[in-house]
């Protein structure tokens, strides 16, 4: 095990003496470190005090595990949805704006004015349902990086954020753009490749986020089938979610493994 994941940064293979250490998690007791690695042996150290368990607090990270990939499911592809919903409105607007000025020029000339049709109302319900659906999804994804950045920072992980972080940066303006990503690479062990996932997983997020606005707008004002570039953006929807649920994947994996590490026994996923 990597002696990283303690909370003594000193502390690395060939710097420090092989002896008994406190245990990061369970507080009262030592572990052995044989000057390499941490081991699974461990004996009091003096009065226990209650600290958390690993195991319970990657059972808590997984029950919130299925919900964040969900999540990030429905973000991926809620964009290119809400982009075509968006260029329906838009398309209407512009269709009732020309009818509106043939009207008024009719009017001059003594037609009759009729009034111009809003919205449709299942559009207006279509937009609000789907802005419910992104809300509640990064709901999840909050729930589920909180817990992974608690464990994380248990485990020695070299988080750079505190855990609060996994719900207030994603609702702090400007910040929001990168410190979802930062509380999630600092759950993970420097060099995991699954690192690699997660930057993928969040520009790609951050870029759609803009594209699909845009595309909505560019969308009214193509003819019909122009909507045929809806595939392309489904393509990369799907590909924004691979690496997003590679990345939650990934986290878990690597806390599993720093568990077992510890001596705890973690049942098979």
């Amino acid at each position: 095990m990597d002696p990283t994941l303690w909370q003594d940064p000193d502390r690395r293979p060939g710097t420090s003496p092989a002896g008994w250490y406190p245990d990061a998690y369970q507080q009262g007791f030592w572990r052995w470190f044989d000057g390499n690695s941490w081991t699974a042996d461990v004996r009091p150290g003096g009065p226990v005090v209650r600290a958390p368990s690993p195991t319970d607090d990657l059972a808590g990270e997984g029950s919130a595990r299925p919900w964040a990939k969900l999540g990030i499911c429905v973000l991926a592809f809620v964009g290119p949805t809400i982009a075509l919903l968006y260029a329906l409105v838009f398309r209407s607007l512009v269709h009732d704006f020309s009818r509106a000025i043939d009207q008024a020029r009719l009017h001059q000339q003594g037609a009759p004015l009729t009034p111009v049709s809003p919205i449709p109302g299942g559009l207006s319900v279509g937009l609000d349902l789907f802005s419910l659906m992104a809300l509640g999804a990064e709901i999840a994804l909050m729930i589920w990086m909180y817990r992974a950045a608690q464990m994380g920072k248990r485990l020695g992980m070299p988080t750079t954020l505190d855990p609060v972080w996994a719900i207030v940066g994603w609702l702090v303006p400007i910040v929001n753009f990168w410190f979802p990503y930062k509380v999630i690479v600092g759950t993970l062990p420097i060099g995991d490749p699954v690192r690699r996932n997660a930057l993928r997983w969040w520009v790609l997020y951050i870029v759609g986020t803009v594209f699909f606005a845009v595309t909505g707008l560019v969308l009214a004002f193509l003819p019909r089938p122009a909507l045929v570039v809806l595939a392309p953006l489904l393509l990369y929807s799907w590909y924004e979610a691979r690496q997003g649920l590679a990345t939650v994947e990934g986290v878990d994996a690597a806390h599993t493994r720093a568990v077992r590490a510890l001596g705890y026994g973690v049942p098979p996923r």
